[in-house]
Formats: C-alpha cells, structure tokens, sequence
C-alpha cells in the first residue's frame, strides 16, 4: 500500500547534511566555522541565537546610554533652570522691592517664559492626541479604545 508510513533514514543532527558522513567528527564543516551554520548547527537556529545576542548587547548599551548619559543631562539641565530662575530672582534689576504691580507683573512674565515650553508640548500632545481619536472615530473604532491609545 502507498499511504502506510515508511521509515526514513535518521537525520543527521550534528552534521553537514551529507547523505552518508564517516564516524570519525573533524572540524571541516560546510559552514562559516566548525560549529556555524552547515557544521553542527542548524543555519536558523543559529541566526536566531546571534540576532539574541546582539538585541541584548544593543539593549544593554541602551540601558547603559540611558543611566550614565542621559538621566545626568536632563537633570544638569534641569539644575541650571531652576538655578536661573533663582539667580533672576534674587538679582533683580526691574527695582520691584515695595512694589507690589511691579514685582507681580515680572514674576508672571519670567514664570510664564520658564514654563511655555512645558505647556507648548503638553497642548502639542493633547492636539496629536485629539486627531487620532478622530481619525479613529472616522474609521468605525470605538471612541473608548481610542482614548486608551
């Protein structure tokens, strides 16, 4: 009968591939290295392995990036924001002591000029955030999903 099952030849788990390979292992493989894709590895596997490794190198290098470079510029950044906010105030030139208009109008004008772009982004967001709940909406989705992306 032709659909009975029929016994293969075993597979050749750490060869080349080679129908009929001698006993005797040596380090001449088909592949890149001895154990490389063609040698003893299987060719995707192998790819897999390395794309592995290399993603939590990348991974490492950007946590690395993350904590040694960029929190330390942010926060030196931040540091000489708040140190010039703090140097406008206690060298103040607009002669606004026993002024109260005075003192109230330039303290408004230097509060609002160190947090607009703070705002800006924020209604920058809010706005990107709106056309795609609507974009959304146009298309059938439910508004709830939407504003939960």
């Amino acid at each position: 009968m032709t659909d009975d099952y029929q016994m293969h030849e075993p597979r050749h788990w750490f060869g080349s591939g080679a129908a009929k390979e001698s006993k005797k292992r040596t380090n001449s493989g088909g592949g890149w290295w001895w154990w490389g894709p063609g040698g003893w590895v299987d060719a995707e596997g192998f790819f897999i392995v390395i794309g592995i490794i290399i993603a939590l190198i990348v991974l490492f290098g950007l946590i690395w990036f993350l904590f040694e470079i960029g929190i330390p510029v942010i926060l030196f950044l931040l540091y000489f924001v708040t140190r010039g906010m703090l140097a406008r105030v206690i060298n103040d030139r607009h002669h606004c002591r026993q002024r109260l208009k005075r003192s109230l109008a330039w303290g408004f004008l230097w509060a609002t000029v160190y947090t607009a772009p703070l705002a800006a982004a924020v209604w920058a967001i809010h706005v990107v955030h709106e056309q795609r709940i609507k974009a959304q909406a146009a298309t059938g989705q439910s508004a709830m999903r939407a504003s939960w992306i």
